[in-house]
C-alpha cells in the first residue's frame, strides 16, 4: 500500500484542480507525512522559503498558491426514487438460515490413531488437526509451564530437520501451521492448499512423532520464555489473572499456577521432564487426527496410513494409567481479598473469582446461556452497567471456563481507579440480581442467538470445522452433539438461568483479586467488608515473602486497558 501512495494523491490533486480548488492541503500532507503521520494545519503560519535548493518543489508552490475559493453549486432538489419509501427504515433482521450438521466419518489406524473426517469441497483448502486429550491439569505444580515448554519446542526441529530445515519445508507448500497445549489436550495443525496436502501431512506427521528436543533449542525458548514472563509482569491484566487463579486453587492444585509456568518452574524445567512429559501425554491410542476440507476419504485414508501407521510411541520412564484419575476440586476455605500494588495506576483490574464446573457438567449449555446474560456478550448486564450505565470501564466480562476439572468462574475487567470499590459492588450486585429474579424474554433471545450463530459459523471454515469436532474426541461427545446442541441451547429458559446460577455462583464464596494503586483504592476495599486485604505480588505469592519481589514499577496511562 505504500507505493500507491503518491498515485493516490496525485489524482487527489488532479481532481481538485479540476473542481477549481486549491491542492495545497494533498501537497501539504505529502510533503510532511513524516511527521509522526500528521498534517499541517493550513491555517499555521508557515516559515519563510529555504534557499536551499533541496528543498521539495512542491512544499514552495503550496505555500506561494493563494486558495482558490470553490465556486457555489447551485441548489439541486433531492431526487425521489422508486424506492424512496423503503430506504427510510432498515429491513427487519432475517430468520436464520437452517444448520445442515456436517457428516463425520471415522475409522482407525491399527496403532490405535483415531481419525474424525468432516469432507468440504467449497475451497480447494484442507486442514489437519493432531490432537492428544492428556493435557497440562496433571503437572505438578513445581513442573508448571513444562506442557506449554514441550508443545512450543515440537516444531523447533526433529530428527530428520534441524528447525530453520522444518520451517523452510511448511513455507515452500505455503502452510500455515502451529503448536500448542492446554488443560485438556494438545497437539498441531496445518492448514494448506488440498494439492500441497500430502507433504503438510508429512510434516505434521514428522514434528508429533519425531521431536528432536535439541538442548540449544530449549535454552533459546527457555530465554524468551523468561524475557515473556518479565514482560507480563507490566501487564495487569495478566497479573490479576495469575493472582486470581491462586486464590482460587491454593497453592498445589494444577490450577494454580499459570498454563505457561512461572520464573522459577521455567528456569527448573530439565530436557529429561520435557521427554517425560512427551511420551506420556503424546501417543496413538490416546489421539485423534482430525481433518476437514478439500479431500476424499479414499483419498485420505492412505495417506494417515502412510503417515502415522507405523507410529508407536516408546513408553516413558513413568507409567502412565489408562484412565486418567479425576481433576482434584478447588480447596475449600475462607474468600480472599488480595490487591497486588501498581502505584499511580489510572486503572484498576478488578476480578471476582471462584471454582466454576466442568465441561462434563450437565447443566453446561444452561450455563453458558446463564452467563452470556450476566457477562459474556457485549449487552450483558454486568459490561451494561458497568459501562454504559456507570461509565466505570472500556468493558467488563464474566466466563467460565469448562475444563477436564472445574476451571475458574471470574468477572470483571479493567476499571477507573477511583471507581475500584463501587465497581466491585456492582458486579456483585449483578450476580446477586440474576440469582432473585428471572431473565427476560429479550435478554434470552439474544444469549441464545449470540451462542448459536457463533457455533454454526465455526463451520463456514475447514480450521473451524476442525476444532469443533475435535471437541468431540477431547471430551468424549457424541456425533450427533453437533447437531443437537444448537437445539439444547434453543430450549433455555428464564426457569433454567436462574436456577443454575443460583447453585453455580454465590456471591459470599467468591474471592477478590485487585491490580492496581494501593494508596487509591485500599480504603475502598476495606470498607467491602469482604475479609481483611492482603498485599500480593505479581506471581500471586505475599508481597513480603517473594525471593523475587521487586519494587513495583510505576505504569503508563494505557496500562489494563
Amino acid at each position: 500500500m505504500k507505493s500507491l501512495r503518491p498515485i493516490a494523491l496525485s489524482l487527489l490533486s488532479l481532481l481538485a484542480a479540476c473542481r477549481g480548488e486549491s491542492t495545497d492541503g494533498a501537497i501539504r500532507s505529502n510533503a510532511s507525512s513524516g511527521n509522526n503521520g500528521s498534517s499541517a494545519n493550513p491555517d499555521a503560519a508557515a516559515p519563510a522559503p529555504s534557499a536551499d535548493a533541496s528543498a521539495p518543489t512542491t512544499e514552495l508552490v503550496a505555500r506561494t498558491t493563494p486558495a482558490v475559493e470553490p465556486e457555489a453549486l447551485p441548489d439541486v432538489p433531492a431526487r425521489e426514487t422508486p424506492d424512496a419509501d423503503f430506504r427510510r427504515a432498515a429491513p427487519p433482521a432475517g430468520r436464520p438460515g437452517r444448520f445442515v450438521a456436517p457428516r463425520i466419518q471415522r475409522f482407525a489406524l491399527a496403532n490405535g490413531l483415531r481419525v474424525y473426517f468432516v469432507e468440504q469441497h467449497q475451497l480447494p483448502i484442507v486442514v489437519a488437526q493432531f490432537v492428544t486429550r492428556r493435557g497440562a491439569d496433571d503437572v505438578p505444580v513445581d513442573q508448571s509451564g513444562v506442557a506449554h515448554m514441550t508443545a512450543s519446542l515440537l516444531e523447533q526441529g526433529t530428527s530428520t530437520l534441524g528447525a530453520e530445515q522444518l520451517s523452510d519445508a511448511f513455507a515452500a507448500i505455503g502452510a500455515q501451521h502451529a503448536t500448542a497445549m492446554d488443560w485438556d489436550s494438545g497437539g498441531g495443525y496445518v492448514k494448506v492448499l488440498a494439492p500441497q496436502f500430502g507433504r503438510a501431512l508429512e510434516l505434521l506427521a514428522d514434528v508429533i512423532q519425531r521431536p528432536a528436543f535439541a538442548p540449544e533449542e530449549i535454552e533459546r525458548w527457555r530465554a524468551r520464555r523468561l524475557a515473556d514472563i518479565r514482560a507480563e509482569r507490566d501487564s495487569p491484566r495478566v497479573v490479576a489473572g495469575i493472582t486470581a487463579a491462586r486464590a482460587v486453587y491454593g497453592e498445589a492444585h494444577p490450577y494454580a499456577r499459570p498454563l505457561t509456568g512461572v520464573e522459577s518452574t521455567v528456569r527448573a524445567i530439565t530436557r529429561d521432564q520435557i521427554v517425560q512429559f512427551y511420551r506420556s501425554h503424546f501417543a496413538p491410542q490416546d489421539s485423534a487426527l482430525v481433518v476437514a476440507g478439500d479431500i476424499t476419504l479414499a483419498q485420505l485414508r492412505p495417506l494417515v496410513t502412510r503417515t502415522f501407521g507405523a507410529w508407536r510411541q516408546e513408553a516413558p520412564a513413568t507409567a502412565v494409567p489408562a484412565t486418567r484419575a479425576a481433576v482434584a476440586a478447588a480447596p475449600a476455605g475462607p474468600t480472599r481479598v488480595w490487591l497486588v500494588d501498581r502505584p499511580r495506576a489510572p486503572q484498576s483490574v478488578v476480578i471476582f473469582a471462584a471454582p466454576g464446573v466442568a465441561r462434563s457438567d450437565p447443566d453446561f449449555e444452561r450455563l453458558q446461556v446463564g452467563n452470556a446474560i450476566l457477562g459474556e456478550v457485549f449487552s450483558s448486564r454486568i459490561n451494561l452497567n458497568l459501562r454504559e450505565a456507570h461509565a466505570y470501564t472500556y468493558g467488563a466480562r464474566s466466563r467460565f471456563a469448562f475444563r477436564r476439572g472445574a476451571g475458574p468462574f471470574t468477572a470483571g475487567g479493567a476499571m477507573i481507579t477511583r471507581h475500584t470499590a463501587a465497581a466491585a459492588t456492582e458486579i456483585l450486585n449483578e450476580v446477586q440480581r440474576i440469582r432473585e429474579s428471572d431473565v427476560t424474554a429479550d435478554e434470552l433471545v439474544t444469549a441464545r442467538t449470540a451462542i448459536v450463530e457463533g457455533f454454526r459459523a465455526q463451520f463456514a471454515t475447514a480450521e473451524g470445522t476442525a476444532d469443533a469436532i475435535s471437541d468431540l474426541f477431547v471430551y468424549d461427545l457424541p456425533d450427533n452433539f453437533v447437531a443437537r446442541y444448537p437445539q439444547a441451547i434453543e430450549r433455555v429458559n428464564a426457569r433454567d438461568v436462574r436456577r443454575v446460577l443460583t447453585a453455580r455462583l454465590d456471591p459470599a464464596r467468591l474471592h477478590l483479586v485487585v491490580v492496581g494503586d494501593r494508596g487509591a483504592v485500599e480504603g475502598g476495599l476495606d470498607a467491602l467488608r469482604r475479609g481483611p486485604v492482603e498485599l500480593r505480588d505479581h506471581e500471586g505469592s505475599p508481597a513480603n515473602s517473594s525471593a523475587n519481589n521487586e519494587s513495583p514499577r510505576p505504569v503508563s496511562a494505557d496500562a489494563g486497558r
